[in-house]
């Protein structure tokens, strides 16, 4: 910290700009969705069709929707682009990783290992639509630029319960993220 006034009546400090980085893995919930919920869900996690064709086999069986579903949340503020990160010690994460002087690219992993085709979004705090992208073969997902402000890179993974076949386990992992102002990055159109 460094002193900016003391005076009889304050003491103001001012932080010296850090990286902070803060995450949580929530206690496993138990959830039953109502039938005529269940698309809207499955649209909304851009659930794929493997998913979405197992849902179908167990409709036809008249299964309703009972998901077991555990949040992993994680916020770093002030990191500098390109500066990678280290996993936490949760069942799901997203880390950044390097990825060359332009862009932010990421890392989704379940239990260490990259997680492989997850669809992803990354949305900022003044956006109303988020943007789409599913990770490659070693869980990476990139954008070439984003302007500055707070961002949220958020996924949900589903899979059929390994003990109970009528159940779902989730998966929703969220890594929320500054740009800070001085870190704008610009797609150089050849445009002058």
């Amino acid at each position: 910290m460094v002193p900016v006034r003391n005076d009889d009546h304050a003491l103001v400090l001012r932080l010296r700009p850090q990286a902070l980085s803060c995450w949580a893995q929530l206690v496993p919930l138990d959830i039953e969705l109502a039938a005529d919920k269940v698309a809207v869900y499955l649209r909304e996690v851009q659930a794929s069709a493997e998913v979405r064709g197992l849902w179908r086999q167990m409709q036809a069986q008249g299964l309703p929707w009972k998901e077991r579903y555990t949040k992993h949340a994680r916020i770093d503020w002030g990191a500098a682009p390109g500066a990678p990160s280290t996993a936490a010690p949760m069942a799901m994460d997203i880390v950044r990783t390097a990825g060359g002087s332009n862009g932010w690219h990421f890392q989704v992993l379940k239990g260490g290992l990259p997680l492989v085709g997850q669809a992803m979004e990354l949305i900022s705090e003044s956006a109303t639509q988020g943007l789409w992208r599913r990770t490659d073969d070693q869980g990476r997902v990139s954008w070439p630029a984003l302007p500055s402000g707070r961002w949220l890179l958020r996924g949900t993974q589903l899979q059929r319960s390994t003990d109970d076949p009528t159940r779902w386990d989730s998966g929703f992992v969220t890594l929320a993220f500054e740009v800070p102002a001085r870190a704008i990055q610009t797609v150089n159109s050849g445009k002058r």
